[in-house]
């Protein structure tokens, strides 16, 4: 009879325990933050960037109707200056508009010492279709120097249909209703003459006894 073999010894419980240690669970990951949709409050809403440089608002480009006034603004930063500013304004690149471009120019000058801004105005009156064209206004201080282009263009007065200006038509209509209903006593007494002559003496000249 075959001998039995000798069962395997099982290892205590424990030691295995001790053996192998067990995993450590990963610490659980955060979600990453949604972004922020709200809006951010309104004292802290981005602000528009000062204007730099000499020109804290340069000329604007205009467009006038034929006869009507315009003024030109612009706004110096005294800080960017050396010293007080000349300025000159020209049409073109050099005809420079001056004392002599006739009384329809004129230019005013102001300063405001708080904030240290020039304001500088170009007038022009009446404003006629040879004004039409580039302009430039030129600042300097010392050896400062800066210019800056606009553009004035000169529209001519609105036309109808047919060609003729509104304007002349209205001043055409008022000039015939004052005389409207008025009878044309030199163009009827020529007429009269020219019948006349055209009759014998003694029809012409009534007589004596004629009612």
């Amino acid at each position: 009879m075959p001998e039995a073999k000798p069962a395997a010894k099982k290892a205590p419980a424990g030691k295995d325990a001790a053996a192998k240690p067990a995993p450590k669970e990963a610490p659980p990951q955060e979600a990453p933050a949604a972004p922020s949709t709200e809006a951010p409050p309104e004292d802290q809403s981005p602000t528009a960037e000062e204007p730099t440089g000499v020109f804290l608002k340069k000329p604007d480009s205009v467009s006038v109707e034929n006869g009507k006034d315009t003024v030109i603004v612009a706004k110096l930063n005294g800080k960017e200056l050396p010293a007080k500013p000349a300025v000159k304004w020209f049409k073109g690149k050099w005809l420079e508009l001056g004392s002599k471009s006739g009384a329809r120019f004129s230019f005013k000058e102001s300063h405001d010492a708080a904030s240290n801004v020039y304001t500088v105005e170009l007038h022009i009156t009446k404003v006629v279709l040879g004004d039409r064209g580039d302009y430039r206004i030129e600042v300097k201080a010392k050896d400062f120097c800066d210019s800056c282009a606009f553009n004035i263009d000169v529209e001519s007065p609105r036309q109808d249909s047919a060609g003729q200006s509104l304007e002349s038509f209205k001043r055409s209509s008022e000039a015939k209703s004052d005389t409207a209903g008025e009878l044309d006593f030199s163009g009827l007494l020529k007429k009269r003459r020219a019948s006349m002559r055209g009759l014998p003496s003694s029809m012409a000249s009534p007589t004596s006894g004629a009612c």
